[in-house]
């Protein structure tokens, strides 16, 4: 008979994989899940209340999540945004920073929990659980794609979103295989890398399709999964099948990374582009941190934004489109808008989330599939104003540090 600890990791385990996976297509579904779990973790350290245990990790981790919620809110109040208000983060950080704070309630207590290992008596269950709530993920995007062969894939969301997310679910639940080691778990991950690559590659999103292989492969190689003559086969496959896919699929593809070169060469005669654009926003927020150290409203950052643009940057039209949503640099966005503190309180929870995975002996696993990915693209996009983002992160990261590669 299976006991109740053990019902609660399963019950904990298949919620988590679920809402990850259904966060980015079906918001509502996803988010209220993300509660659930929120809900569970904090009924059973009430009902444990007598033999919890604080460990420093995860309270330095648990105190500096809230901080990070509380920093978005206290700006929200700081700034209170008109009805009429047409930018990302007078909509947007109220919702995340409360996100923010309440996922920090579990992680402070989360050492007190243990993933039992009768999660292994049933790994090949679970482990197809994981795999097919990933491809009904993919499958969304596909459906969408069909629908609009012309356009690049999204999967309710933008583009760029979408590859970013399916990018860090993909190790996700790559990881998840691996742990739980059933039977045809190679054949499974490689299944997932695949989709997920078709998926990234088909939204055109340069920094999704260029990093994707390379932390992949760092993790397969990392923890031995397959050997290297192997590995390198793959890899010919990979570049050979999806180059012919992008050809004969989608043509704008190919034009996109044509592109790329001549957008960076061609900056100083023409920034009326995608990379441009995002250049001319990046020294325009730091132009905006300089005049407003200390924090401003959205629209008078907007307002700046133009300003530096039309004074240095020829105007660009698609950088002051854009820079209504956000600065596409997720430290420039903090700083920008929340001032110094914001910018600090952001590179802090980094240091505390690698300390963190530091102390469990994790950072192998941890750095390639979930950290790194974040990071990077956090240089090249907004993460931490996306709402999607924050349930599939906070989610992600307590499975990480409970999921380790020996149970409890």
């Amino acid at each position: 008979m299976i006991s109740k600890r053990d019902l609660f990791s399963t019950f904990i385990f298949l919620i988590v994989i679920v809402g990850s996976c259904t966060a980015l297509s079906d918001k509502i579904l996803g988010r209220n899940l993300f509660y659930v779990v929120i809900v569970a973790f904090t009924i059973y350290g009430l009902m444990n209340v007598k033999t919890l245990t604080f460990r420093k990790e995860t309270v330095i981790l648990g105190s500096i999540l809230f901080l990070l919620g509380l920093s978005q809110s206290l700006w929200g109040l700081a700034f209170p945004a008109e009805k009429s208000s047409v930018f990302l983060a007078d909509s947007n950080y109220q919702v995340t920073g409360k996100y923010l704070m309440m996922a920090a309630v579990p992680t402070l207590i989360l050492n007190n929990y243990r993933l039992k290992s009768s999660l292994i008596q049933y790994k090949n269950l679970l482990s197809l659980i994981a795999l097919l709530t990933f491809l009904y993920l993919c499958s969304r995007g596909i459906w969408s794609f069909s629908h609009y062969p012309d356009a690049r894939l999204r999967i309710d969301s933008a583009a760029t979103i979408s590859a970013y997310l399916i990018c860090l679910q993909s190790f996700f639940i790559i990881h998840v295989i691996k742990v739980l080691d059933c039977k045809y778990n190679r054949v499974m991950i490689s299944v997932v890398a695949l989709v997920a690559y078709t998926i990234i590659l088909l939204t055109q999103t340069r920094s999704a399709v260029i990093i994707y292989p390379f932390l992949f492969f760092s993790y397969v190689w990392l923890h031995q999964i397959m050997k290297i003559r192997w590995v390198m086969v793959i890899v010919l496959v990979f570049a050979l099948c999806l180059s012919l896919l992008a050809k004969m699929i989608s043509p704008s593809v190919q034009e996109r990374w044509e592109s790329t070169f001549s957008e960076l060469a061609g900056y100083h005669e023409n920034n009326d582009t995608s990379l441009g654009s995002r250049i001319s926003m990046w020294k325009a927020g730091l132009y905006a941190i300089q005049i407003h150290p200390f924090g401003q409203s959205a629209v008078v950052r907007y307002d700046e934004v133009v300003d530096y643009m039309d004074s240095n940057e020829a105007g660009n039209p698609e950088g002051k489109r854009n820079a209504v949503y956000h600065l596409h640099n997720d430290l420039i966005e903090a700083m920008s808008l929340q001032g110094i503190w914001g910018g600090f309180i952001f590179i802090l929870f980094f240091t505390c989330l690698l300390y963190a995975f530091y102390k469990k002996n994790m950072l192998r696993v941890i750095l390639p599939l979930f950290i790194i990915p974040v990071i990077f693209f956090g240089l090249v996009d907004s993460l931490f104003i996306d709402t999607k983002f924050i349930v599939i992160f906070c989610l992600q990261l307590w499975l990480y540090y409970l999921l380790r590669p020996e149970f409890d």
